[in-house]
């Protein structure tokens, strides 16, 4: 299950804004989810790059789709910059342990990563579209890119920490989406060949008992996607056919495949939408899909 893969002929699916937007010079970090007959795509976007910095005034966005392959942004950044987090990005919508949206008492929950430290902050929402900032951000600190599942009574985290290079997935959890607990350990760790440099982005969902991460592994140039399992959510066992979704010869995604987020569709069939990287120039370019074969 999770393991074939097909990019969709329409890729990529969401670009870049044209110049003088938020989002004109990078764009990566999807996360999809469905509800109210739409797709949600939240997504980091960046004005500047190299030789400025890259990483200053990135912010989260929104775009939505009734296919799942036409989307229409809204425009503009739904939660705005602070002192402390300057650099918005890798949001974590809160999902049910099986993969689809879960809005608790009626609000929409979420965390992201704030600044370069990869403070974890909180975000509330009655409708998706407009978010506050919890008072108690930051909740915890280095945990980038976040995947947040609510499974049997508690918030379960996975996400990336250490250093470029060096980068291994480890786990979190909380009774209360404020308070985390951090194992000690990494649990998914890089390997060899095309995820030996960095293991990084996990997005992790729950079928039939059995837990599947999805992470981006780096070789030394270049990102891939490939699968993990578990059935704890601790003691991972990656699948040997990885990785499963690898870079170009399509142009846009030519160098990175990575930042992966799974959706379920309403026929029961799953798509992936990905992040992907053509050059060294842009961080990430644009956003891509690929299908789940049956």
């Amino acid at each position: 299950m999770f393991d074939k893969w097909v990019k969709h002929e329409a890729n990529p699916v969401l670009e870049r804004g044209k110049p003088g937007d938020f989002d004109h010079f990078n764009i990566h970090a999807p996360m999809v989810v469905y509800h109210d007959s739409r797709y949600w795509m939240f997504y980091s976007g960046g004005p500047v790059g190299p030789p400025d910095d890259e990483y200053v005034e990135y912010q989260l966005s929104l775009a939505t789709s009734e296919d799942g392959i036409d989307f229409n942004k809204i425009g503009k950044p739904i939660i705005d910059l602070g002192d402390r987090d300057n650099f918005h990005t890798c949001m974590a919508v809160l999902r049910k342990a099986d993969g689809s949206l879960l809005i608790e008492d009626g609000l929409w929950k979420a965390w992201f990563n704030g600044n370069r430290a990869n403070d974890l902050e909180y975000i509330i929402s009655q409708d998706g579209i407009n978010w506050v900032k919890h008072p108690a951000s930051p909740v915890t600190t280095n945990a980038y890119s976040p995947t947040i599942i609510k499974d049997n009574g508690l918030y379960r985290m996975w996400h990336t920490i250490n250093t470029y290079g060096e980068f291994d997935i480890a786990y979190a959890e909380s009774k209360d989406g404020l308070c985390w607990e951090h194992r000690d350990k990494p649990v998914l760790v890089r390997g060899k060949g095309w995820d030996s440099y960095n293991v990084l982005y996990p997005h992790v969902l729950k079928q039939d008992g059995i837990y599947y991460m999805f992470y981006t592994g780096m070789s030394s140039s270049k990102c891939y996607m490939g699968v993990a399992t578990s059935n704890d959510g601790l003691d991972w066992e990656k699948y040997t056919g990885n990785p499963v979704i690898s870079p170009g010869p399509e142009k846009w995604d030519s160098v990175y495949a990575s930042c992966s987020s799974l959706v379920k569709n309403p026929d029961g069939s799953w798509s992936m939408y990905y992040a992907g990287r053509k050059d060294t120039i842009h961080k990430y370019h644009a956003i891509g899909l690929a299908c789940l074969e049956t």
